[in-house]
């Protein structure tokens, strides 16, 4: 069974490090999407935030991948909590 999704999304850039999330909604315009489309985050994929960087940027997993994203970029990326399935 897939982990649940939580209720209250939040900023990429309001999650806690060491979680799990689902990308839930992109804000701003399409060149962002698209940006993190490519970069193999887009809507509905599950993603870990493993670190903040300096300057506000965080680093997130996706499977055995590490994408540092800036901040204003993170800002855009609303996300899901996931717990693991019982």
């Amino acid at each position: 069974m897939p982990p649940l999704p939580r209720t209250a999304s939040l900023s990429l850039q309001q999650a806690k490090p060491g979680e799990t999330y689902l990308i839930h909604q992109i804000s701003g315009d399409n060149h962002a999407a698209l940006e993190l489309t490519v970069l193999g985050l887009p809507v509905g994929r599950e993603c870990r935030l493993m670190r903040r960087l300096p300057g506000g940027g965080v680093v997130v997993a996706r499977d055995n991948l590490r994408i540092a994203l800036g901040p204003d970029l993170a800002e855009t990326i609303a996300v899901l909590p996931l717990e693991p399935a019982l």
